[in-house]
């Protein structure tokens, strides 16, 4: 082979070397800028949504209540993320900033009427429109849900603590005394789920209609 062959020969070599060496620079490059060479996760922070939630809030009468609050409150940890008003015709918006698929409850209240709360809500939408929020008056919160907690053997099952509670958001609760008897007053029209939850007790679940 001559001299002017072999210098060809390692002029290619060179060429092909260089030429992978780029590649593999632009692959190790790209690894590393997508976090997966050092098998660190994307850390680039997820864009918040924000959400207008509208309604009118009005008593069974379909009469409008104005000054009713309305709070927005994180379902993990309860910390408040916005609230508002409703205005003379009942109405109000509130808008505010928060993260994609995170729970809210919707709260809500006024002096006088049983508060209303909405929970487990995930805004996905640039609009959330509750319609119209019906509060009921305290003056017809008639309604007593009273029993008597029991083990199988038929003996009384004292201090067990019974949990009442509605989808409106009407919750309450009550420990029963040495007879096993509870009770709760005062309850609002609608559908309740009483549970009685005392440490050495199996869970019973009653749905009941008042």
């Amino acid at each position: 082979m001559s001299v002017k062959s072999t210098k060809k020969s390692n002029s290619l070599i060179f060429s092909i070397a260089v030429i992978i060496l780029i590649i593999l620079g632009g692959y190790i490059a790209w690894l590393a800028s997508t976090g997966r060479l050092s098998g660190s996760a994307d850390t680039t922070p997820t864009p918040w949504l924000k959400t207008t939630i509208t309604g009118q809030i009005v008593n069974t009468k379909g009469e409008n209540i104005s000054g009713a609050n309305i709070m927005i409150n994180a379902q993990a940890g309860g910390s408040q993320a916005a609230s508002g008003q409703s205005n003379a015709k009942g109405s109000f918006s509130v808008t505010f900033g928060h993260p994609p698929m995170y729970q809210y409850n919707i709260a809500v209240n006024k002096a006088g009427y049983i508060p209303y709360i909405k929970k487990n809500v995930v805004f996905s939408t640039a609009t959330y429109r509750m319609g119209k929020v019906v509060l009921q008056s305290m003056d017809q919160a008639r309604g007593v849900i009273k029993g008597v907690v029991k083990h199988k053997n038929g003996s009384p099952v004292t201090n067990a603590w019974v949990i009442i509670t509605s989808p409106r958001g009407d919750d309450r609760s009550d420990i029963t005394d040495s007879s096993g008897a509870y009770g709760v007053d005062k309850l609002g029209i609608g559908l309740f789920y009483v549970k009685a939850d005392p440490d050495s007790f199996t869970n019973n679940i009653l749905i009941l209609l008042i």
